[in-house]
């Protein structure tokens, strides 16, 4: 599996040529606007989703760029903008790629678009533009700086752990680009010259560490906000772990907002090797805090309050960093193969209550797609499963679990012994009971007489009430356990009962959902599953042996 990884390095100094480095992007992005005309004008004639990198850029130049032998171009792009004439070859190459592109994924998206039934008066999609794209820096001919690959084959040997040089680290700090000078207006100060930059050392420093044994590509020179940076491109083959489903080790990992993540270590066979919390009271505590003076500022008129903001953003990227980090530590202390966690769809859901403003701030997102790229990194597959249900399912199969109002951690398993009342004559006659005593005091008090939807209402809540009280009986004396941990053994459970059930033929698939019925649905399923699951296959192969 190859991997790819992309590290900035902020380009740094007192005297940062910040309008130089916008005016070289703002040529690129001219450039890429120009060529998307061109090959969209001959799409389908000459320019083809199927040609290669090669034809591609030989049949654009052919059309705008003249030479001795092409005198005469139906296109000519060195005059075509005064910011054109001496743009790097290199360089306009990558806009013909970036462009060819975006003219690729619109009549993709126009084919579907006229394919599929829409509503009237329902716009195509529209004409492609460069948008927010950026220069990449090639070597030699626009980006010159100490390359990372060689320091970093010396140092795979020792994982980078080994302490890095200053000389080291100044000289990779220091690298020269080559940016477009001069005034784009006036075509005499045209002009693509080298200037020196200089990259901060906590950025290169953590690159010589952490990036030994892979393969450098080419920087692209990138802005987000004020800061201008370099972004490099790291590439990696990577060999995911390919054991029997039975031979696998499970970190199956439940989010949540009481505690940070849960962690459960499970085999096949339903055995829990280790159980691991994370809860991170002051950051919690930090969040809360600054929330509440969001919410201060809020209800005297102050509406944006950008600084407290970007102070409860940087608080829960720093717990959805730390969750990631924990869960990889644990994967790799237990020797794991398969990291497995719910797959949760958060967007578009309308969230109730009084935590809906940290349902909304929750990164649960985030802290997947990190946990995945570093699960990778380290040779672990990553799976999800379905996530109804998993809080709510007791993992020993008594059903529903009642949670605690002032603890939402802790629940209640229901009582194996309880024995339900019976639903039939009984509830009838207690309810034509109620009926009659309340048409009786009606009939007593001639003053005020009780309508027969009044009666019908007073019956409803009498059956509700009792049906609550019932229920709450039902869990008297039940197993009192945590709820995240439980949650866990069925998010695991679960990827166990699916890849135990793919790898059987169809008859015994049918066989094993017939004798164990609740492993035919993802949302029924829990660790009793699993273990019921196992028992049946057991009983299938000793049958087969005798």
């Amino acid at each position: 599996m190859k991997l790819s990884n992309c590290y900035s390095a902020i380009i740094s100094g007192d005297n940062l040529p910040k309008k130089i480095l916008q005016d070289t992007v703002d040529c690129y992005r001219s450039a890429v606007d120009y060529f998307i005309v061109i090959i969209d004008k001959y799409w389908g004639v000459l320019f083809t989703k199927e040609m290669s990198q090669e034809d591609l850029i030989k049949t654009a130049e052919s059309l705008c760029i003249p030479s001795s032998k092409r005198i005469g171009p139906n296109y000519n792009f060195p005059s075509a903008a005064p910011s054109f004439n001496h743009f790097p070859s290199y360089l306009r190459r990558a806009a013909i790629c970036a462009a060819f592109g975006k003219v690729t994924a619109y009549h993709t998206l126009l084919s579907k678009w006229i394919c599929a039934p829409h509503k009237k008066g329902e716009n195509p999609p529209g004409k492609p533009k460069a948008g927010d794209c950026f220069p990449p820096l090639y070597r030699h001919n626009m980006f010159e700086g100490h390359k990372f690959a060689e320091y970093l084959q010396s140092q795979s040997q020792t994982n980078g752990q080994s302490t890095i040089p200053a000389a080291t680290l100044e000289q990779f700090c220091k690298a020269r680009i080559k940016v477009f000078l001069g005034d784009k207006k006036n075509p005499k100060k045209q002009e693509w010259d080298w200037i020196d930059v200089t990259l901060r050392k906590s950025d290169i420093k953590y690159i010589l560490q952490h990036c030994a044994g892979q393969d450098e590509s080419v920087p692209t020179l990138i802005n987000k906000g004020k800061l201008w940076k370099l972004s490099f491109l790291f590439t990696q083959e990577v060999t995911l772990h390919d054991k029997d489903v039975a031979d696998q080790i499970v970190v199956s990992c439940d989010l949540g907002l009481n505690n940070a993540v849960t962690c459960s270590v499970m085999k096949a066979d339903g055995t829990v090797l280790g159980r691991e919390f994370l809860k991170l009271p002051s950051e919690e505590a930090h969040l809360r805090h600054t929330l509440g003076l969001i919410r201060k500022g809020q209800s005297k008129g102050n509406r944006k309050q950008r600084k407290l903001w970007s102070r409860a953003r940087g608080i829960n990227n720093d717990i959805s960093v730390k969750t990631a980090t924990f869960i990889i530590d644990v994967a790799i202390r237990y020797h794991a193969d398969v990291i497995v966690m719910e797959n949760l769809h958060l967007q578009g859901k309308k969230r109730r209550g009084g935590k809906r403003q940290r349902l909304s701030l929750w990164k649960a997102k985030d802290v997947q797609r990190m946990v995945e790229s570093k699960a990778h990194l380290h040779g672990m597959r990553f799976s999800t499963v379905c996530a109804w249900n998993t809080s709510r399912l007791a993992f020993d199969g008594s059903g529903r679990v009642l949670r605690d109002r002032d603890n939402y951690s802790m629940c209640t398993f229901p009582n194996p012994n309880y024995v339900e009342p019976p639903k039939g004559k009984e509830a009838r006659v207690s309810t034509d009971s109620s009926k009659e005593a309340n048409t009786s005091n009606g009939q007593a008090s001639s003053d005020a007489k009780v309508s027969a939807k009044t009666v019908v209402t007073r019956s409803v809540k009498a059956s509700k009430a009792r049906s609550k009280v019932q229920n709450l009986a039902k869990y008297e004396g039940g197993k009192r356990y945590h709820c995240d941990l439980s949650a866990s053994y069925n998010i695991g459970a679960r990827y166990f009962i699916r890849a135990i059930l793919k790898a059987q033929d169809a008859l015994t698939g049918r066989h094993l959902k017939a004798k164990v019925p609740e492993c035919a649905h993802g949302s029924t399923c829990c660790l009793n599953t699993l273990i019921s699951l196992n028992a049946e296959l057991r009983s299938l192969k000793n049958k087969a042996l005798a």
